[in-house]
């Protein structure tokens, strides 16, 4: 299985980055491409890797229409040309059919902010041009039959993200892709409810962390058999010796340790602690039983498997999950509640 790991914009970390897997490195200058950045490519190519530049805003607040625009992105790409990219991600059709039509020497990655989840929706993407195609990890990397489908339709790259956990079928991940768009650009801090609302869920029941979409180092070549070409891993701002774990726990394809080292994952009580553990090695052999059981994620139904597992692989002191829970309730009754009434009026 080829990896895809986040650029942190370190040039002695490309370095030393040296794994046989690792086919691309991935990531935006949030504030514009700068030389350091640029230069940042050149080091990465020089090294044998790809340069993915993310151009996957979910909304473009329209402004793509304007010929300045246009302008500017048509200098944007011809910076990244010029610096050695050679590969971009985009969430919008419209971006996607402008870089292929001007600038043809790019591939082109559909990010899973498009929420790709049936074979249709990819086969458009595909012949929009599209070289490679993230699927919606919330709601395809535990639908096996889904992504064999999705293989059959279409001969391009399929991605999934590995690291970057959310609820199976989740009701945010729709908005939460355009609340980032316009998060890069608001002047001050905004309130993420979509992410307090998942972790809600996740502190009132922790059987949901398995239920997850997260995908293990040991898990790579079973989906790959699936059909998926590429495992994208996030986490550009992590410590750049838990990036150096991340990676190197997915090129060996084996950890052994607490999962939610190689997540992006934040649930931590007022001490400053994690609220939970999940011991990776009592999870092998998971993903294979939920295949055998024909398990999609849609509907658990009568199935207590994830539930009796959980308590065999996740660990956690029941009063410091109850305190974060209320901490994290606090806050939404805040932001949804009666203060929120006072402060309207």
């Amino acid at each position: 299985m080829r990896l895809s790991v986040p650029a942190n914009w370190d040039d002695t970390f490309i370095e030393s980055l040296s794994h046989r897997k690792v086919e691309e490195v991935r990531g935006k200058a949030e504030a514009g491409l700068k030389a350091r950045h640029a230069g940042h490519i050149r080091a990465a190519r020089a090294k044998g890797f790809s340069f993915n530049y993310l151009l996957d805003e979910a909304c473009l607040d329209n402004r793509e229409w304007g010929r300045k625009w246009q302008r500017g992105i048509e200098n944007l790409l011809d910076r990244l040309a010029a610096c050695g990219a050679d590969r971009l991600t985009v969430s919008v059709p419209y971006l996607l059919e402008l870089i292929k039509k001007r600038f043809p020497l790019f591939k082109v990655n559909v990010s899973d902010s498009a929420h790709i989840d049936c074979a249709a929706r990819a086969r458009v993407w595909f012949e929009l041009g599209a070289d490679s195609l993230t699927l919606s990890s919330v709601r395809v990397n535990r639908d096996f039959g889904l992504i064999k489908s999705i293989r059959s339709a279409v001969p391009c790259a399929l991605r999934l993200s590995a690291n970057a956990p959310g609820l199976l079928n989740c009701p945010f991940s729709f908005h939460r892709p355009f609340f980032g768009a316009h998060r890069s650009k608001a002047k001050t801090a905004l309130f993420d409810y979509d992410l307090a609302g998942c972790r809600r869920i996740f502190l009132s029941d922790p059987a949901m962390l398995l239920k997850a979409s997260w995908i293990r180092p040991e898990d790579a070549g079973f989906y790959n058999r699936l059909g998926v070409d590429i495992l994208e891993l996030s986490g550009s701002s992590l410590p750049e010796e838990r990036l150096r774990i991340l990676i190197s726990a997915y090129s060996q394809g084996a950890y052994r340790g607490n999962l939610l080292d190689l997540l992006l994952w934040e649930n931590r009580t007022e001490a400053g602690r994690d609220v939970f553990s999940v011991d990776n090695a009592k999870l092998d052999g998971f993903i294979e039983r939920l295949y055998e059981a024909g398990c999609n994620g849609a509907a658990c139904g009568e199935c207590r498997f994830c539930a009796e597992k959980a308590r065999e692989a996740v660990k956690y002191e029941d009063n410091e999950r109850l305190r974060a829970l209320r901490s994290l309730e606090r806050v939404l009754k805040n932001m949804t509640g009666e203060e929120t009434k006072r402060r309207a009026h």
